[in-house]
């Protein structure tokens, strides 16, 4: 095929130019990243009214990293990354969970904690990587490592309220999951605190909090037998289906 040099010009100028060549397309965005589509997957690509393509970065621990299904194309994320692709192939999901992760561990360069014996931020995985990433929206998935190292609700909290400033900053929007299920724990402190952070969750986040822990959790905060993996902390397969199936209804990607 010869090569040909396509300029797009669009009313919100999402494009800059196309590059076609060897059977496959190059597209050049404005925010300076680089895709490279098969020309038989051409029809795939979609532009919503706005003309908007989603580039979502996704902080988080193991839950985000994939730790759980039996296969990591099972994860959530995985799910979510497929749906992204199909609406719009130039749709990005970019995950920098990692597994252990804390609130403390993905707070911006530079934050120091006034607590001992508390992490400080990954940079690469934190907020501050994040943004750096230009994302168009930026999910968040904790679910139980900050109460399982006795990290208090307000904590927490004031971390997350700190994050959502940088967002808020840069005009990101963000949404935070709310916490999980765990089962081993040798006493209720930690279930008591994992459902108070729930609702607090919800009380900062509105409807900007996602739903983890409805039909995953019994009455008594334990993991529904149904969803757990296995290991007690971790969701199996058919739990993993039900956290993508709560990020799509929220509409994050139109």
């Amino acid at each position: 095929m010869t090569k040909r040099k396509i300029i797009i010009v669009l009313t919100f100028f999402i494009l800059t130019s196309i590059n076609a060549q060897n059977g496959s397309i190059t597209v050049y965005l404005k925010d300076s990243n680089v895709v490279k589509i098969p020309l038989e997957q051409i029809d795939k690509i979609s532009f919503s009214k706005k003309g908007k393509i989603e580039r979502i970065v996704i902080l988080g621990s193991s839950t985000a990293a994939g730790k759980g299904p039996s296969s990591i194309d099972s994860s959530w994320v995985n799910r979510f990354r497929r749906y992204a692709e199909k609406v719009n192939l130039l749709n990005k999901v970019i995950n920098l969970a990692v597994s252990g992760y804390t609130t403390y561990h993905i707070m911006p360069d530079g934050f120091v904690p006034t607590k001992k014996n508390r992490p400080l931020p990954s940079k690469g995985h934190n907020i501050t990587k994040a943004l750096e990433l230009n994302p168009t929206s930026i999910i968040i998935n904790l679910p139980s490592n900050d109460a399982f190292f006795k990290y208090s609700v307000d904590e927490q909290i004031a971390n997350y309220k700190v994050i959502l400033k940088k967002a808020k900053e840069q005009n990101v929007p963000v949404w935070i999951t709310t916490t999980q299920p765990r089962n081993n724990n040798s006493d209720s402190t930690m279930t008591k605190e994992l459902i108070t952070m729930r609702d607090s969750t919800y009380s900062l986040c509105g409807n900007h909090t996602i739903d983890f822990w409805t039909t995953l959790a019994t009455e008594k905060g334990k993991i529904n037998p149904k969803y757990d993996s296995g290991d007690g902390i971790h969701l199996n397969d058919a739990g993993h289906k039900i956290l993508f199936e709560r990020v799509v209804v929220k509409g994050i990607i139109q």
